[in-house]
């Protein structure tokens, strides 16, 4: 396939995830067809097909492909400083998720409410869709990479840090439960400082 090819064929891929984050965003999932999709990202219904499977599929694509430039950008700005403590660059990085997040809500909805342990297992095992989240993850793994912990137990404490975190930012964020963020950011920082000491 020539780059020429293989660079129209991205374009269309990223204009149906845009359009698809777009939609999702205002109208909801349920509120979303594939006809209007592919409206707003211009490429015939066939096209869609190429790449996914149905709404839910393109969904999960949405949920990984915002998930994975996130925690990019966390670990990108967590490296731009120099720590001597891993869990003071722990602390950075999900006081960074907080703040982004904090500022888009319409993303938090959708990163919360789909993003699932099957489907990152989905996505990571995926030899063409995995690669970039399979990075990311091996990334933040060695940067709060903590002693005593086997590579299994370090997949788990990922999952356990992510959920928590996103759980309680969902609450926080979203229904201002039990506190503003502002309020429940300090806390959270501080216990993932303690899990992590």
């Amino acid at each position: 396939m020539t780059a020429r090819l293989e660079n129209k064929k991205m374009l269309k891929e990223n204009a149906l995830l845009d359009a698809a984050f777009d939609l999702f965003a205002r109208i909801g999932v349920n509120g979303t067809t594939i006809d209007e999709i592919v409206k707003k990202a211009g490429v015939a219904k066939g096209t869609f097909y190429l790449y996914f499977k149905d709404k839910y599929d393109i969904l999960d694509m949405v949920v990984v492909r915002k998930t994975t430039a996130l925690l990019s950008d966390a670990i990108a700005a967590a490296k731009a400083r120099a720590y001597e403590d891993r869990a003071d660059e722990a602390a950075f990085f999900t006081g960074y998720l907080i703040d982004q997040l904090a500022r888009d809500k319409l993303l938090m909805r959708i990163i919360h409410k789909n993003l699932s342990l099957s489907l990152y297992h989905k996505v990571i095992n995926d030899p063409v869709r995995g690669v970039e989240l399979k990075q990311v993850v091996e990334d933040f793994k060695r940067s709060i990479q903590c002693g005593g912990y086997s590579g299994q137990e370090m997949d788990h404490l990922l999952f356990i840090l992510l959920e928590m975190t996103g759980s309680v930012c969902y609450s926080s964020i979203i229904n201002s439960e039990p506190a503003p963020i502002e309020t429940i950011k300090p806390i959270l920082l501080k216990t993932i400082r303690k899990i992590l000491a």
